[in-house]
């Protein structure tokens, strides 16, 4: 009996979860940029809290207010959606680093953090579940 893709899309988000707080810190080429550290932010806080429900900040008060703006603007995707577009999200962040850094000392973590993420993928489309909103 083959698990329901919404459970997949959930296991292979977790997987994405870890693989983020593994990147190395000091990492330039693999640490996102800041504006897709607020786009993660914001798929991020779709996908477990769902639609942005707190009080828009002060603009003066720069960083939680472009924190709020990121997760505002995704608040139209359902938990599922934002957990896929946060793993797709990764997924080009780490496609992009292996492509443009072959000799990079983080390169391996790369590739296998992808490979993780593909299994996962593989998985889910080889279900015969379809996920409804």
């Amino acid at each position: 009996m083959s698990a329901s893709l919404p459970y997949l899309i959930h296991l292979r988000f977790n997987q994405a979860l870890i693989i983020v707080r593994s990147i190395p810190e000091q990492e330039v080429g693999l640490q996102p940029i800041p504006s897709d550290r607020l786009k993660f932010y914001g798929f991020y806080k779709q996908a477990t809290f769902g639609e942005c429900n707190t009080p828009k900040p002060s603009s003066r008060n720069v960083v939680e207010y472009a924190k709020w703006k990121a997760w505002y603007r995704v608040r139209h995707h359902s938990c599922m959606e934002a957990k896929n577009l946060y793993v797709n999200a990764l997924v080009e962040l780490l496609v992009e680093f292996i492509n443009r850094y072959p000799n990079n000392q983080h390169h391996e973590f790369a590739k296998q953090a992808l490979q993780s993420l593909e299994f996962n993928a593989a998985t889910a489309s080889e279900s015969k579940c379809i996920y409804m909103r």
